[in-house]
């Protein structure tokens, strides 16, 4: 069966593309289902569960005034990819506007600083040299706050700023001078409001697709909850004398196969997904013929067996949500007392350690508790990013 591909800018859901990938120094080729497509761009997935999507255009333009004309879209030649799934592409679009909102009260109080510096700048002749040495200490501290900027506005406008010089030799430079560096500050200016142009520009853009990455993880706490309260219902209702019960079993079995499968398609349900359709078809395919009392007692168990690793399954969302409230902290100084955190951990503890994984293929629960305990004792440390390192391994268990 030949697969078809569709060019990605007339490509929607469920289509494949092809796309060109830049990991470091070499490009790679893959082919992706689309999951999401709209005008904040594609959201594709690769056949190993890991979400791409697109990187945004750069302003394109000379003069302010030229990219001020841009429209921010997606640019579909450059994409970037979420190796542990649906979560942390989740968190990586919250950075962005946790970030972005920062930005901007940052910015719009530079920019009135810069006009406010370009206001006191009088004629040489009705200004004073103490009065210019505490205006160029005011340009020397806007140009402290943007020198390790990355964008290309912040680039510019310190440019304008390194050039921006009142004073030299402790002698106030001549009015000729004082014009250029008003001048100077006046493209300052321009390039800060540039700035916040720029981050207005994508924000609803992330808005959007921070919408589709909610969904999608409200979707998988449904799917797995829903798992455990069907497998329950199936287990405490199956009997092998009661033949009427069986369709309807088989039925809901059949019906939560379909939709694990589809998640199947997205990390970091891939493993999970894998075992699970193969264990609950071999199911369906025994229920589908007689069996007796002994039978009914090897699928009530093989049942108990897939309840606990949903059950298991279904904390990697609370435990990813600590992930994020912890790296927020570390990267917005957000507040966050130990006692939550703490809470947090002793909650996970509590729900693992009943879960008996002695009959799964590969034992997680164990691993997961030594991990989380391993974060407990960092936490006790006040080492926040090695309990940050030890959460994310602990969910990679999962």
């Amino acid at each position: 069966m030949t697969t078809t591909i569709t060019p990605s800018r007339r490509a929607h859901r469920g289509d494949r593309i092809r796309i060109s990938h830049h990991r470091g120094k070499k490009t790679e080729r893959l082919t992706l289902r689309v999951l999401w497509r709209s005008g904040a761009g594609i959201i594709g997935i690769a056949t190993s569960g890991e979400i791409y999507d697109t990187a945004w255009e750069e302003a394109k333009g000379d003069t302010p005034g030229q990219r001020g004309q841009h429209h921010f879209r997606p640019q579909e030649r450059h994409w970037r990819c979420y190796a542990d799934g649906l979560y942390r592409y989740q968190h990586g679009i919250m950075h962005a506007l946790m970030g972005g909102d920062q930005r901007l009260p940052q910015i719009a109080e530079l920019q009135l600083l810069c006009r406010q510096v370009n206001v006191e700048i009088q004629p040489a002749d009705k200004i004073s040299l103490a009065e210019l040495i505490a205006i160029q200490e005011n340009v020397d501290r806007l140009y402290g706050a943007i020198a390790n900027g990355s964008s290309p506005e912040l680039l510019e406008a310190a440019e304008q700023l390194t050039c921006c010089v009142l004073v030299r030799d402790n002698q106030a430079v001549n009015g000729f001078q004082l014009c250029v560096v008003k001048a100077r500050l006046h493209a300052v200016d321009r390039r800060f409001l540039e700035r916040l142009q720029n981050i207005l520009g994508w924000q609803p853009q992330y808005l959007a697709r921070f919408a589709v990455a909610q969904q999608g993880c409200r979707q998988a706490k449904e799917l797995l909850k829903r798992t455990v309260h069907c497998l329950q219902s199936v287990r405490d209702t199956l009997h092998y004398d009661q033949r009427r019960e069986r369709p309807r079993s088989i039925d809901a079995l059949k019906e939560l196969l379909a939709d694990i499968k589809r998640w199947g398609l997205i990390k970091p349900f891939v493993a999970w997904s894998e075992h699970m359709v193969n264990d609950l078809s071999e199911l369906i395919t025994r229920m589908q013929h007689p069996y007796n009392s002994n039978d009914e007692r090897i699928i009530k168990e093989k049942l108990h067996i897939l309840i606990q690793a949903s059950q298991f399954k279904l904390l990697q969302g609370p435990l990813e949500n600590t992930i994020w409230l912890l790296s927020r902290s570390l990267e917005f100084a957000s507040v966050l007392p130990n006692q939550t955190l703490e809470r947090h951990l002793g909650w996970l503890r509590r729900e693992a350690g009943p879960i008996n994984d002695s009959q799964w293929q590969q034992p997680m629960v164990k691993p997961f508790l030594a991990q989380i305990a391993k974060a407990n004792e960092a936490l006790r440390h006040d080492d926040r990013k090695s309990m940050l390192e030890k959460l994310k391994e602990a969910s990679r268990l999962m």
